[in-house]
């Protein structure tokens, strides 16, 4: 299920109540959401640049400590650690696992560690400008997705860019997967993915009179296509559409 929740504008509220709201569950579990795009693959990108090993609780929205996290799953959190090395070794079967060494700086005072990995039949370490921006992309996202303590509503705009279909199939799965275990809400407009979800899974955005509206899918109305077509079918030929309400 996917839910729609608005923001708490908090601005008007006294201190006293401020206080209160902060020490709710409702602003813990509000304050834990993440929005993950990682847009910015380049050379100088924090996914592919070293992190402190410190930085290993939540992987932030940039995946700069995605290093670190993916230290502290491999000795705490094996079953995921190893469920994403099996995730990029699906997309890329080359990949053998990762390299990460921590590297002692300033005289010993601070300890970091980046993306490095191995390549099968080879020993020589691969540092994270060999990884192509579909496969390091996809990486931050099997890792924002398989986090042992994922936050309590996860948001990723746009996960299919960069991604071969193959890419696009195991995301998919990924997302099936962490939706049992929180709230998973994403922006997409790859057919490719809406093929692997049901009507009720899909929420159109529309803009209308000046604002952008949320509408579900009527699924009475979507039955007479899904005999002959996919959702990513009627999406691609505009009987899903962000400009009428077809369905």
């Amino acid at each position: 299920m996917v839910r729609l929740i608005s923001k708490i504008a908090c601005f008007n509220l006294s201190e006293g109540t401020r206080l209160l709201l902060r020490a709710s569950p409702v602003y813990e579990a509000v304050n834990s959401w993440r929005i993950y795009h990682f847009h910015d693959t380049s050379i100088t990108a924090g996914m592919r640049r070293y992190a402190i090993v410190e930085d290993k609780e939540l992987l932030r929205e940039n995946a700069s400590n995605i290093a670190p996290l993916l230290l502290h799953m491999r000795t705490s959190s094996r079953v995921q650690y190893e469920s994403v090395v099996r995730y990029v070794q699906a997309l890329m079967p080359a990949f053998e696992d990762f390299i990460l060494t921590p590297q002692t700086v300033r005289n010993g005072e601070q300890c970091i560690v980046r993306l490095d990995w191995k390549q099968r039949g080879t020993d020589y370490p691969m540092p994270p400008y060999t990884l192509s921006d579909g496969t390091i992309r996809f990486i931050c996202l099997a890792v924002a997705l398989l986090q042992p303590e994922p936050p309590a509503a996860l948001f990723v705009d746009e996960p299919e860019l960069g991604l071969h279909p193959e890419g696009i199939d195991l995301l998919a799965e990924l997302l099936i997967s962490s939706s049992r275990q929180t709230q998973v809400i994403v922006a997409t407009q790859s057919p490719l993915l809406l093929n692997h979800f049901s009507v009720e899974d899909v929420v159109v955005a529309r803009w209308h009179a000046g604002a952008t509206e949320f509408e579900r899918l009527n699924e009475e109305n979507c039955r007479q296509w899904l005999d002959d077509f996919s959702l990513g079918d009627l999406w691609a030929k505009n009987v899903i559409s962000t400009q009428n309400s077809a369905l």
